[in-house]
């Protein structure tokens, strides 16, 4: 299966219990943003993957209001969408994706934003 991790290192997954989160300081009237770098590995040596993509889970496409949160991804760290389709492959080796946090409008203080994600994918037995 693959996963999602905090570190390249692949030590700090990112699960239920240990969600991906931030804690950031806006000025009331602000936007918040936070970018992340994520990293996808798989945890079977004999799997490979197809069908990839990862998008978050209870956010607001184009958020504009206090309140709403929006989660974007990227290959490259520049262009980001909302669902990101990842190649086929084994990821046995660390794959980094960024992730944005867009909170548009902030009226007033919160200390920490957790955050979901859905990792979708198909997973298949490596031929030999």
């Amino acid at each position: 299966m693959l996963r999602l991790y905090r570190d390249q290192a692949c030590q700090d997954e990112i699960t239920q219990n240990s969600p991906d989160f931030f804690e950031k300081a806006v000025l009331a009237g602000g936007t918040l943003t936070d970018v992340a770098e994520l990293y996808i590995k798989s945890d079977d040596s004999e799997a490979t993957y197809k069908n990839i993509y990862i998008t978050g889970i209870g956010d607001e496409d184009s958020a504009s209001e206090s309140g709403e949160i929006d989660i974007l991804y990227s290959a490259d760290g520049s262009n980001y969408v909302q669902e990101l389709n990842i190649p086929d492959g084994e990821y046995t080796t660390p794959l980094k994706i960024y992730r944005k946090a867009i909170a548009p409008a902030v009226t007033k203080r919160f200390n920490r934003v957790d955050i979901k994600h859905e990792l979708g994918q198909d997973e298949y037995e490596k031929r030999r």
